[in-house]
């Protein structure tokens, strides 16, 4: 085969001078030449074509480079030519290798850090909500409440509570008496809204929020109180406080590694509060036990369960939606203890519940 000739524009990478030349293979090396002669021999085995072989074919354009120097070819034919005599045109260049290599090195911290985080910053932000005072987590707890309240009543505004701890005794009763079940530092806030998608939160800052749906959709108060007693068993652990930790660690996680967010505002903390199952199962077993000290059954818990299928619920993650499944749920709380002597005194009225559900247009 004759040795193929091509023409193009030399740099030396050094100075912006450009110059026209030559270039013929000669056994092992191309020869860059100018009129005046030979310039320079590049080893054929250490050409690298500079954009690879696709983005030359697109451009039009080919570069062949060898350490800092480099050739513009005048044409592609010219490529052609040359290709069959530089056997490492497209394999990457040591520059390259290295770029590759750091790039690995990177994808796999980070793939280290992620495991590490999913591992550890659960345990982590757990250990640290229980540390935290409740006078702290007020700020938080409000703004997630109202992101919540807006969130499921899907207006600008959220809607007032139609019944609190601060202006329904009966509210005010159930909570001191959870707060002695569970041993909470002070009686947790209880609203009520008036949002017709059944549903129950515990939040951050020693509350629980209710709506109008669930009051409806329960068929009795003690199903009621049975709901509560799951929520106070998740504030008896500062659950809510431990998941929003978590979800700041991963939303600074993100923020570090990749410049992004993932918290477009505090609504999105209502997927954040749909428990780890295991978290679950305990607020069952926990619930359950609160149940048992005021004199009623672990199964109100398992009926009310029954009364909130997941299916009518799908708006958003809402109070079970990453939860065991209702059967089990069912099940495990029909095996506890029956109901004994209360070792906390709770009662209510007909009277009671007949001015909850009034004020709440039930």
């Amino acid at each position: 085969m004759p040795d193929p000739r091509a023409t193009g524009r030399y740099s030396d990478g050094v100075t912006a001078a450009q110059r026209a030349v030559t270039l013929s293979v000669e056994g092992d090396g191309l020869i860059l030449a100018t009129d005046t002669g030979p310039l320079t021999r590049w080893p054929c085995a250490a050409i690298r074509l500079r954009d690879g072989a696709q983005q030359t074919a697109r451009a039009g354009v080919a570069v062949l480079i060898h350490e800092a120097e480099q050739v513009r070819l005048t044409a592609l034919t010219d490529l052609d030519a040359l290709r069959p005599f530089l056997p490492q045109l497209t394999a990457p260049t040591s520059k390259q290798r290295q770029e590759r290599r750091a790039t690995v090195r990177w994808l796999g911290g980070i793939v280290a850090g992620l495991a590490a985080l999913y591992f550890l910053l659960p345990p982590l932000a757990a250990w640290g909500a229980a540390l935290i005072p409740l006078s702290w987590q007020a700020h938080l707890g409000d703004e997630t409440e109202t992101a919540i309240v807006k969130a499921l009543a899907q207006k600008p505004m959220p809607p007032a509570a139609c019944a609190d701890t601060q202006d329904t005794p009966v509210l005010a009763r159930v909570a001191e008496a959870l707060a002695t079940a569970a041993d909470l530092p002070a009686p947790p806030q209880i609203r009520v809204y008036p949002v017709a998608l059944p549903n129950a939160f515990a939040l951050p800052g020693n509350r629980i929020i209710l709506t109008r749906g669930l009051l409806k959709r329960l068929q009795t108060p003690e199903q009621v109180l049975a709901v509560l007693a799951h929520e106070a068993a998740h504030l008896a652990h500062a659950d809510p406080l431990a998941a929003v930790i978590q979800h700041m660690g991963w939303s600074l996680a993100a923020q570090t590694l990749f410049g992004i967010g993932t918290v477009a505002s505090l609504a999105e903390i209502m997927p954040i509060l749909a428990y780890h199952r295991d978290i679950e199962r305990r607020a069952d077993r926990d619930g359950a036990r609160y149940l048992l000290a005021l004199g009623r059954a672990p199964t109100l818990l398992g009926e009310a369960l029954q009364r909130l299928p997941e299916t009518e619920m799908a708006f958003v993650p809402q109070w079970f939606s990453t939860h065991p499944d209702t059967a089990e749920r069912v099940a495990a709380l029909a095996e506890l203890p029956k109901p004994g002597l209360a070792t906390i005194g709770f009662t209510y009225s007909p009277a009671d519940v007949t001015a909850l559900r009034k004020a709440c247009g039930v």
